[in-house]
């Protein structure tokens, strides 16, 4: 009869009827008999409602404690359990049936609620706490109920009084109730909902069959509770990265990559195996939308890792500075040594898949602007979040931009070179002499490359002219040679990327060309006009040629 008992228990406990003596029961009665799966799933409901006094270790894999062999004893059951429902609560909050839990496998019940509805763990009107009960370190608390609620005036005014879920994943349905987690400093909430989260999206998720409406649905809340609370949570990470080894790239992609761009911090070479590998392939064989989708996933999490992650040093102090070490679910680990290889790995990951990218696209726009995203992000992160300049972007990008068909990549990659140039400054200004990193010739010396391959190109009408200073050592010619350039058989190539003849720019010429008078309509006549051109492009919403030439050309006519 003990599996009958254990499965009516499993049934019928509520928050309330957990008590220490009884959880010495049963562990007594599992040492002495074994591991049972009956005990084990009775003190999976202990454990589910007090993890933090329960320390029982379940399986991963699929598990149905309770077989329901007798299908008119399950009929019995659920009628007693209607019974004592309207007995107990006839007016009050509705109360789910318990024979939702453990009745059925949880396969069969893919079409009911993931995250329960809001309800109070305890009717105060309907429960008696008996004053001669054994005393343990449980206890109920009078207090006001959750349905109470309705403004965030409410809570504050309540907010020492207010008695929490029954169901602590119902959290994730109520905004108030957040507000609620992140002020309270009880672990035992935090670890219930990972508990739950860990169980249900490992059932849901990992072991379940194709998308459905309620594990979308429970993803949505999930994100958005990591938005509210600006972290990510740690049991998520590693349902995560499980999911990642079996994902097909499509199912929930949104939702899995939001998750992502949270993350804990790690070291790279963790987070190239477990994250950024299996995205890579997902990368290599989707369309160039879904290509956009990953690339705009790596730059949030680059841009988290360098705004929560890294702290700025203090340059009159010999030792790190200390982490944010506030965190709604566990202590954060002091990740300051390993954040800056990590965030520098990071941006030359990210470098190369632009590369990958672009060369797959064929320079497709949407992808381009992505790409000059990333460039954006990783020229400004000195600016902004004070991460040191150790490398620059790769020449592939920059040139690929310089020489595209579209304006918009020409303009951002000239804003890019004015953004390194300004990091550079003001992470050299802090420095100073004594203070130089290691590495900073290399970036001055890149730097200074794609600078002046740049003004030849745009300004000076002189691209690729490799015979007019062999000396000087740009970064075109390392990269191409004389001979590569003859054989494309293009016509004054040196002019063809000028400013007035740019492909990318021959539109916004001709149209600025349209408004001078007539003797000043043609090319050769223009070249007295730069300085209105770049005027004419800046009202267009061009400003990147404007602000590189203004900032590296003395005089523009």
């Amino acid at each position: 009869m003990c599996p009958y008992i254990c499965h009516l228990l499993h049934l019928l406990t509520r928050r309330e009827d957990v008590r220490l003596f009884r959880i010495r029961r049963l562990l007594n009665l599992q040492s002495r008999v074994g591991v049972q799966t009956y005990i084990s799933g009775l003190l999976s409901i202990y454990r589910l409602y007090y993890p933090n006094i329960v320390s029982l270790v379940m399986s991963g894999r699929r598990k149905i404690f309770f077989k329901n062999t007798d299908t008119a004893w399950a009929q019995v059951i659920r009628k007693v359990q209607a019974r004592a429902n309207a007995v107990q609560r006839p007016i009050t909050v509705q109360v789910p049936s318990l024979a939702v839990r453990g009745t059925k496998p949880r396969h069969k019940r893919a079409k009911l609620q993931l995250v329960p509805s809001l309800q109070s763990a305890v009717d105060q009107t309907d429960v008696t706490v008996p004053t001669d009960s054994i005393q343990t370190s449980i206890s109920i608390t009078a207090g006001m109920k959750l349905e109470q609620i309705h403004t965030f005036e409410d809570l504050l005014t309540n907010v020492d009084r207010l008695e929490l879920p029954m169901q602590v994943a119902a959290l994730l349905r109520h905004p108030h109730l957040q507000h609620l987690l992140l002020c309270s400093s009880d672990r035992l909430l935090t670890t219930r909902l990972s508990y739950w989260l860990h169980h249900t999206l490992q059932e849901e998720l990992i072991l379940g069959n194709g998308e459905n409406d309620a594990v979308r649905e429970l993803l949505d809340m999930v994100v958005t509770f990591t938005d509210f609370i600006q972290e990510g949570v740690p049991v998520l990470d590693d349902i995560i990265i499980r999911y990642l080894m079996v994902w097909n790239g499509r199912d929930y992609r949104s939702h899995v990559l939001q998750l992502i761009t949270r993350m804990g911090m790690m070291p790279f070479s963790d987070l190239r195996e477990c994250i950024l590998e299996p995205l890579r392939q997902i990368y290599c064989s989707s369309s160039v939308y879904v290509k956009c989708q990953v690339l705009y996933c790596l730059l949030q999490l680059l841009t988290n890792y360098s705004a929560l992650e890294w702290v700025t040093p203090d340059p009159n102090s010999n030792t790190l500075p200390l982490p944010n070490t506030t965190s709604v679910f566990s202590p954060k680990a002091d990740t300051q040594a390993l954040a800056l290889t990590t965030i520098q790995e990071l941006i030359a990951y990210i470098d190369k898949l632009c590369v990958l990218g672009l060369t797959q696209e064929r320079d497709h726009a949407f992808l381009m602007h992505y790409t000059l995203s990333y460039m954006e992000l990783a020229s400004t992160l000195g600016q902004r979040f004070g991460v040191p300049l150790q490398q620059v972007v790769s020449a592939f990008l920059i040139y690929r931009c310089v020489f595209a068909l579209h304006a918009m990549a020409v303009s951002r990659v000239c804003g890019v070179i004015c953004d390194y140039c300004e990091q550079y400054r003001m992470m050299a200004k802090k420095a100073g002499d004594a203070g130089k990193q290691e590495g900073w010739d290399f970036i001055v010396n890149t730097l200074n490359g794609y600078t002046l391959d740049i003004c030849d190109t745009l300004w000076r009408s002189k691209a690729f002219s490799f015979h007019l200073n062999p000396k000087r050592s740009t970064m075109i010619y390392h990269l191409t040679s004389a001979d590569a350039v003859a054989r494309t058989r293009v016509a004054n190539f040196h002019t063809a990327f000028s400013l007035l003849q740019h492909p990318a720019l021959m539109g916004f010429t001709q149209s600025f060309l349209k408004q001078q008078p007539d003797e000043d309509r043609s090319l050769g006549h223009a070249h007295k006009h730069r300085g209105k051109l770049l005027t004419h492009l800046q009202e267009r919403h061009l400003q990147g040629v404007d602000r590189f030439i203004h900032t590296f050309i003395r005089s523009k006519d």
